[in-house]
């Protein structure tokens, strides 16, 4: 869980007219795909090996949940966010799978799982390849692909819906992070700025659970999070959302999106990313294409930046029931598509 970073108030003109000046366009080619695995299977298994020789921990390893050994109508490729695991969204990724009988894959983002030093030697283009990766193998597992994020992953998989949206059939997005809450975290923009930082803030950052006074924390919360990670590490974070959140990428979406994020009043919401920024980012959904009817954002009062998981209290039967619904309809949308002369 990415906590809000303190840095003195005066000081962030200062950061923001600097940014200015030194800011770096990224770039990113997409990786080959054409000597992917021929199977789901084989592809899976190289996953895990690298799992295997990183020493991931226990259960945050890639995980493949078959319902069928051929491609079933839908397929959901599930991302989890920073420093997590699958952890992070498999009760509710694994019921809505069950209830559509879809074969599912939970990818394990580059370094995590593992350690700090696996966690902060990633760029953002490994977290674009891996996720590239994995939906250019998906159609080996369903014949619609559906994304479903959370927070770091749910920024992925509006990348992937922008890119490829003949490819991803519908997306789920769970507190997506197109912003972050706070504006010290402009400071990662900033070439050469990461050991002032460090030196501010320290290299290490605890990412641990501070207090809960809505005792939303559930047993084994620690055991699928990495909740002492090295502040370089935030950097190719930074650079990932940097890179995708832009009005093209949302302009080009025009598969449905389903968007959950954490909102009851001003003082309790989201404490993690900016909830204005995520709604208005969901406005400018197929700008530059059409809008999907289908589209809808919901508010869950009773929430955490964390939605999915069964580590952290949030209110999952309307979620779940949400989830449900949205694709009972985005299946319907297509049959009755299917149907036209």
């Amino acid at each position: 869980m990415l906590q809000k970073l303190k840095i003195p108030a005066l000081g962030i003109g200062a950061v923001l007219a600097l940014f200015l000046l030194v800011y770096e366009p990224l770039s990113y080619t997409p990786p080959a795909t054409d000597g992917l695995p021929a199977s789901f299977e084989q592809f899976y298994a190289a996953r895990l090996a690298e799992s295997e020789a990183h020493q991931a921990r226990p259960n945050n390893e890639e995980r493949l949940v078959r319902f069928s050994p051929g491609p079933t109508p839908f397929a959901i490729l599930a991302i989890h966010g920073f420093g997590a695991s699958r952890g992070e969204m498999e009760y509710t990724v694994d019921r809505i799978a069950a209830h559509f009988q879809a074969n599912t894959y939970y990818m394990r983002l580059p370094g995590h799982g593992t350690n700090m030093d696996d966690h902060a030697s990633v760029t953002f283009e490994d977290y674009l390849d891996s996720a590239e990766l994995a939906l250019a193998m998906m159609p080996k597992l369903g014949e619609r692909i559906v994304v479903v994020g959370s927070s770091t992953g749910a920024l992925l998989g509006t990348h992937l819906a922008s890119r490829y949206p003949d490819r991803v059939a519908a997306l789920i997005v769970a507190s997506p992070l197109y912003e972050f809450r706070t504006p010290a975290a402009v400071l990662f923009y900033i070439p050469g700025a990461m050991p002032l930082a460090e030196l501010a803030l320290g290299e290490i950052r605890d990412a641990s659970w501070r207090e809960d006074p809505e005792d939303r924390l559930r047993p084994g919360y620690n055991d699928y999070w990495l909740t002492q990670q090295k502040l370089r590490a935030t950097l190719p974070l930074s650079n990932l959302r940097r890179y995708i959140v832009n009005d093209t990428t949302f302009g080009r979406i025009s598969s449905p999106v389903l968007m959950f994020y954490y909102y009851r009043d001003e003082d309790h919401q989201d404490q993690t990313v900016n909830v204005q920024a995520m709604l208005e980012r969901f406005s400018q959904l197929g700008r530059l294409t059409t809008s999907n009817a289908l589209n809808r954002a919901v508010a869950i009062e009773d929430g955490h930046h964390i939605l999915l998981s069964q580590y952290v209290r949030t209110d999952k039967e309307r979620i779940l029931s949400e989830s449900i619904q949205f694709l009972e309809e985005v299946k319907q949308e297509s049959a009755d598509a299917a149907a036209i002369p």
